[in-house]
């Protein structure tokens, strides 16, 4: 509840469109052994929505707002790093990089194959540019041969899904951090464990199927562990004008912003407002007392044993 307020607060209302940018399984080892390169997915999905505005019309320099969340599993445990994000149905025009020029423009086309070839560019471009002074001669060939391969097997692009949210504010930022809060995997998809094997199923996301797996329990640990994310690392990030350090010229856009989040975000705060909300009853009324609010009148700590 505390990141889902910190991040309404920052949101102006309007609608959001819920996007995923998922990498072909080619490309993913290289993010799994070097971890830090997690940031170029980040860049290329800032780069690829940043892009597309722009392109709506070049001389409006036009910004939308984007919140990114970095997802690392699939439904099968395995290494699979996508990136879910939060863009506005729309964007500001800032010509002049003046606060006073904003305009405005509402946005809910997003053309698919666009998004997608950009992404597939900007994706191999950036991870080109920074391979190249990592690898061995070697290994960055293979990588260039990889490139070749991917344009022509991904003709259309990488994946990339932008279907409308049917909601408000609040209600897209829930939806968001269903996939940063939640673990790999649940304890109850664990169906049995013998003191050596784990069974645990999944739902397949082509079909919809049920799968049940059993693999050895340091099979199913090494599979957890490599989700942990570095030290430091952030799993969430701003963009656009929701970024920290241009919010500056966006003032006047801001205040925009969803009502419940100003509000109430102290209120929630509070552990009595919570249970409330949460479990329908106010924990300082006393049942025997006419529902009489209960107060504190001392604070009583015991002394330790000699």
């Amino acid at each position: 509840m505390d990141r889902a307020l910190e991040i309404s607060s920052k949101l102006i209302n309007c609608k959001h469109r819920h996007m995923v940018f998922t990498i072909p399984k080619e490309l993913r080892p290289y993010f799994l052994h070097k971890y830090k390169l997690l940031d170029l997915l980040f860049k290329a999905v800032e780069d690829t929505i940043h892009f597309y505005f722009y392109n709506r019309a070049k001389s409006k320099k036009f910004k939308p707002g984007i919140v990114l969340v970095l997802h690392t599993f699939g439904r099968d445990l395995k290494w699979n790093p996508h990136i879910h994000c939060l863009v506005t149905e729309g964007a500001s025009s800032n010509v002049n990089n003046c606060p006073k020029n904003d305009i405005w423009v509402n946005m809910t086309y997003f053309n698919y194959e666009s998004f997608r070839k950009s992404f597939r560019k900007a994706l191999l471009d950036i991870m080109q540019s920074t391979l190249n002074s990592i690898l061995s001669d070697a290994d960055f060939k293979k990588f260039k041969d990889l490139v070749n391969y991917l344009y022509k097997q991904f003709e259309y692009g990488f994946y990339v899904r932008a279907k409308p949210f049917k909601g408000n504010v609040d209600g897209a930022v829930k939806y968001l951090l269903r996939y940063f809060n939640r673990p790999p995997m649940a304890q109850s998809r664990i169906l049995y464990y013998d003191g050596t094997y784990v069974v645990f199923y999944y739902q397949r996301h082509e079909d919809n199927m049920y799968v049940i797996e059993k693999v050895h329990v340091y099979e199913l640990i090494a599979r957890l562990i490599i989700h942990i994310p570095e030290k430091n690392f952030k799993m969430l990030r701003y963009a656009g004008f929701y970024s920290s350090h241009k919010c500056v010229h966006w003032d006047k856009l801001i205040k925009k912003v969803s009502d419940i989040a100003i509000k109430t975000r102290r209120q929630l705060a509070n552990w009595r407002n919570r249970i409330e909300l949460f479990f329908k009853y106010d924990p300082l009324k006393c049942p025997f007392c006419n529902n009489s609010t209960m107060v504190l009148s001392n604070i009583f700590i015991a002394k330790p044993p000699p």
